[in-house]
């Protein structure tokens, strides 16, 4: 059916999309933002290939940093 180099490639054009939309919802649900996550959920969800890159770009700079992530003592 296909060739090694034909797979290869098949690989990576369906894998990369994949790979940045599981990479972009696990981020998401993990951290907290100043603006609506569940705006950011239905543009990953139903942009397929937009979607992820839109939140890489734009989205991961509203998070809200707190202590645990800077490695701060919150006892401060």
């Amino acid at each position: 059916m296909f060739s090694g180099t034909d797979a290869t490639i098949v690989l990576v054009v369906l894998g990369t999309p994949i790979v940045l939309w599981l990479y972009s919802l696990i981020d998401l649900l993990k951290n907290n933002f100043k603006g609506g996550k569940v705006i950011w959920f239905l543009v990953i969800c139903f942009l397929p290939l937009l979607g992820p890159l839109l939140y890489l770009l734009i989205g991961r700079k509203q998070k809200i940093i707190t202590d645990t992530q800077t490695g701060g003592d919150s006892n401060e």
